[in-house]
């Protein structure tokens, strides 16, 4: 039973995206069979959250960032895109600007860790694009965060 046990747990650990369906809702793919895995994203990390009006880093954050860095280290032929996003507090432009600046303490933090700026390239979207519609905190945690994308 236990051999039984482990067998299934590892045959359903393993994600598979076949060449078709390279991604999901403009995401990137886990695993791409039967190519090289040179654009395979399998430890990217895109999602960073963040506090209440904060563009600082959180713990949480930093680690995902170091698993980022060492993938983009990788994959020197990466470039990403850095969404920076607010929940719907605030004015357009207050959003705007701390969108920005979520975006690009997301850029700093790689750059510092060596990968060339030139292959990072930041956008805020403040409250426009939120991850979940609605109101209250439980929902504006996860509006407010930075989300990488793989060009």
């Amino acid at each position: 039973m236990k051999k039984y046990l482990l067998l299934l747990l590892l045959f359903n650990c393993q994600h598979v995206i076949d060449k078709e369906s390279r991604t999901t809702e403009n995401r990137t793919p886990i695993f791409v069979r039967g190519e090289d895995n040179k654009n395979a994203v399998n430890k990217l990390e895109p999602t960073m959250y963040f506090a209440f009006d904060s563009s600082s880093l959180s713990v949480s954050a930093r680690k995902k960032l170091q698993n980022n860095l060492l993938w983009m280290q990788s994959n020197t032929k990466a470039n990403i895109i850095i969404e920076g996003h607010c929940d719907e507090r605030g004015t357009r432009e207050y959003n705007l600007a701390l969108g920005e600046r979520r975006a690009y303490a997301v850029k700093r933090f790689l750059v510092n860790g060596g990968i060339n700026a030139a292959r990072i390239r930041t956008v805020s979207f403040g409250a426009e694009r939120p991850a979940i519609f609605g109101m209250g905190e439980g929902i504006y945690r996860l509006n407010r965060r930075a989300e990488i994308k793989v060009k």
